[in-house]
């Protein structure tokens, strides 16, 4: 009897076991997705911008550096935004790493074509394998009393000695009961290598065809910019700066100025340096888009509105600085690079004992300069939009639009009409906007 109820109860323990296991969800191909999209990696905000850039020169059959059927060849730079997008100085960093990665892709142009490169190496070696090299000479104890402060401080009398150890965070004492040491080299090799770059060169007609903004979930930007050089660019700038017709045209005609004035503030935000447009009937024009932000975070209304204007003020100057560096810009950069090891092995002693020692020592520096100038006349230009938008962060970033075209050089040229217009300065507010382009 015990048996039977024995079997009963396993084969039902073992029924409900089964069913609860069928009754369970059965872990699909969709759970499999979830699962890895929680445990992939994500791409950082530097190589997604770098992936973008390689996405956009696949698209086109692009080869970066290498001059294209057109001969169009093509520059990139990367950069880091040095704050987060909640920093009050957001706009005025992402205007300076814009100008960071556009400085990059503008020093390789210069380097590729007119670039120096110069490389000295140097390696010593030593050993010593006498018989007596573990041996050291009573003299060696007698010089060598800790000769990097002794040195200096030597003709001290006691008091000042004491005095000038404290003001160094060395207590007198423990240095007074410091004992001799000597150091002798058993085996020393340095290899030392210095790889410097030089170059000097225009930078006119360069122009960003494409920029890439790219913000992570811990507040990282990092900014990419897409550089094309092409020597109807030369003859372009040629012809602006001397009040000429630009020798060429758009293929297919352009659209207005007004498009361009009047884009959504949504796309001006990521729109930086100088642009090559085309009106209507396709004669080119330049724009130069500019950023920064206001400097004041009080709660001073006035002050606001002050600071406010001088920012306008700023972004227009960052758009006139970059229209300048293309119409008649020149580049000067330097980069050094010092790498190499030491290898030594030495004894050191206090005349009591002597221990072994084995050091070693990887050497890797670089040291960069670069410097840009831009000097031409703004005859032929005008700002033809201000903007401004304000971010989840409650961040404002404030920008300008400068356009640089030929009918806008003509115009500048005509004589000034001398004869004053009065205004009413007691208006505090126009009944009627008219429109320029329908009553003038």
């Amino acid at each position: 009897m015990k048996n039977i109820l024995k079997s009963i109860f396993i084969v039902i323990f073992f029924s409900s076991n089964v069913l609860a296991q069928s009754t369970e969800p059965a872990f699909n191909s969709k759970d499999m997705a979830d699962l890895n999209a929680d445990s992939e990696v994500k791409l950082s905000t530097g190589k997604q911008v770098k992936q973008q850039i390689r996405n956009w020169f696949n698209r086109k059959n692009i080869i970066p550096k290498v001059p294209s059927k057109s001969n169009k060849t093509y520059y990139k730079g990367t950069s880091v935004v040095n704050v987060s997008p909640e920093n009050r100085n957001y706009p005025k960093s992402l205007q300076q790493a814009f100008e960071n990665a556009f400085d990059k892709a503008r020093a390789e142009f210069i380097f590729d074509r007119v670039g120096k490169q110069f490389s000295d190496k140097i390696t010593e070696s030593y050993e010593d394998g006498s018989s007596d090299a573990r041996n050291f000479n009573p003299e060696m104890c007698n010089q060598s009393k800790v000769e990097s402060i002794w040195n200096k401080i030597v003709a001290l009398t006691d008091a000042k000695l004491d005095q000038a150890l404290e003001e160094n965070g060395v207590d007198p004492e423990e240095y007074k009961s410091t004992p001799k040491t000597a150091r002798k080299e058993l085996f020393y090799e340095k290899s030392i290598e210095t790889i410097t770059k030089v170059a000097q060169g225009e930078i006119i007609g360069l122009l960003p065809v494409q920029t890439f903004v790219a913000t992570g979930d811990d507040g990282t930007t990092s900014v990419g910019v897409i550089m094309v050089y092409s020597p109807k660019l030369i003859a372009l700038t040629t012809a602006l700066k001397n009040g000429e017709l630009p020798s060429f045209t758009s293929k297919r005609g352009g659209k207005p100025i007004s498009y361009y004035a009047n884009k959504p503030v949504n796309e001006l935000e990521s729109m930086f340096g100088p642009r090559l447009v085309f009106n209507e009937d396709g004669i080119p024009m330049v724009l130069a888009y500019g950023q920064w932000g206001s400097s004041y975070h009080g709660n001073n209304a006035r002050q606001r509105e002050r600071s406010t204007d001088l920012a306008f003020e700023k972004a227009d100057m960052q758009a006139s600085q970059i229209m300048g560096e293309f119409l008649n810009g020149k580049l000067e950069s330097k980069a050094e690079q010092i790498s190499g090891s030491i290898v030594q092995n030495f004894l050191e002693t206090d005349c009591k004992s002597q221990r072994k020692t084995e050091n070693e020592e990887t050497i890797d520096k670089m040291s960069k300069y670069l410097r840009i100038t831009g000097k031409s006349k703004m005859k032929g230009s005008a700002v033809i939009r201000e903007w401004s938008k304000v971010n989840e962060f409650g961040v404002e970033t404030i920008g300008a639009i400068r356009m640089f075209s030929y009918s806008l050089y003509q115009a500048h040229s005509k004589p000034v009409n001398e004869k004053a217009t009065e205004f009413n300065s007691n208006v505090k507010q126009s009944i009627e906007d008219s429109d320029p382009e329908e009553d003038w």
